[in-house]
């Protein structure tokens, strides 16, 4: 009952709002008990034009997401902090990315075993997608694209696996013809890791680098194979892979 709350509380309270938020709140009911009539909201809107109408609901729409997706992010942060007393980065990244996170998928995630080729966590290794590993028949991935996989996780020590992918790619990149590396997977793959490296470790570029580089030398002289499997002599001999 209104005569219970605390008069302090309900000034407060009616002291944030301005004319604007009267007028979105207005605006959000002939809208939404108008079957989402547009020209209904223009009109009582007074907008001379209906891309103001459009603009003005768009602006509501950004600003409606962005609060949910905080809110979302708030409820998981405190989710985590109540349940295990911390909050793991990479686990709060795959609960907002929508996903489950079944305990079995967080301890995988913690336990440095679970790593792949690459240095990468992965949420599902049994369940890659099928355009990456179309002959997958159960068990665990054995493709390991996981630059280019939705279930693939970085970690801060996932540089230097992640150096010596790029080397691979960049390896491939000179030894085959440019129409054929040029749209293929193995492209896509090295723009992703290279756009891995400039947005999670561009404080380490140098140290990426300098690794890449190195594994480079060695796939040049044939001391190490391409993704541990295949000698380099082959691909230099043939020009495919």
């Amino acid at each position: 009952m209104l005569q219970d709350v605390d008069p302090q509380i309900m000034t407060n309270f009616v002291e944030r709002f301005n004319f604007t938020d009267i007028r979105d709140g207005f605006a959000s009911f002939i809208y939404d008990n108008s079957m989402f009539n547009i020209l209904l909201l223009k009109a009582a809107l007074g907008h001379s034009k209906l891309r103001v109408t459009s603009a003005y609901l768009r602006q509501r729409r950004q600003i409606a997401q962005r609060f949910e997706r905080f809110t979302h992010l708030q409820e998981t942060v405190f989710d985590e902090i109540r349940n295990f007393q911390r909050v793991d980065p990479t686990i709060l990244h795959v609960r907002m990315s929508g996903a489950a996170v079944t305990d079995a998928m967080v301890k995988r995630l913690r336990d440095a075993r679970y790593r792949t080729r690459m240095g990468m966590g992965c949420v599902d290794p049994e369940n890659p997608p099928r355009d990456l590993s179309p002959d997958h028949r159960g068990g665990f991935c054995v493709v390991q694209r996981c630059t280019l996989c939705v279930h693939g996780v970085v970690f801060e020590d996932s540089l230097p696996d992640l150096a010596v992918r790029v080397a691979e790619l960049r390896f491939i990149r000179s030894h085959v013809a440019a129409e054929r590396f040029e749209g293929s997977t193995f492209q896509a793959e090295w723009l992703a890791s290279n756009l891995i490296v400039e947005r999670l470790f561009y404080h380490r570029q140098a140290e990426f680098e300098q690794a890449a580089f190195s594994h480079g030398e060695k796939l040049a002289r044939s001391e190490v194979y391409l993704f541990d499997q295949i000698p380099p002599s082959a691909l230099m001999a043939t020009g495919t892979i």
